[in-house]
């Protein structure tokens, strides 16, 4: 596993992530996450990464629990 501090670029980002490349830059840029850019990259720390896929799973996890209640009623 890679150190918590650890800067990734989108491609790496996008892959841990399982999203496009695009698509991250574009939640970069909608400020959904903090990232410095380096030149025209952009750069994002690996601790930011983990943090919103945590935060993609609970949504997931809330949402199907939602459609399940609703399944059942």
């Amino acid at each position: 596993m890679l150190p918590s501090n650890e800067i990734l670029g989108t491609q790496q980002a996008a892959e841990i992530l399982n999203i496009s490349r695009p698509y991250l830059v574009k939640l970069l840029e909608a400020e959904e996450n903090p990232y410095t850019k380096a030149g025209t990259h952009h750069r994002i720390e690996l601790k930011h990464i983990l943090e919103y896929k945590e935060k993609m799973k609970t949504g997931r996890c809330k949402n199907l629990d939602y459609l399940a209640k609703q399944s059942q009623k």
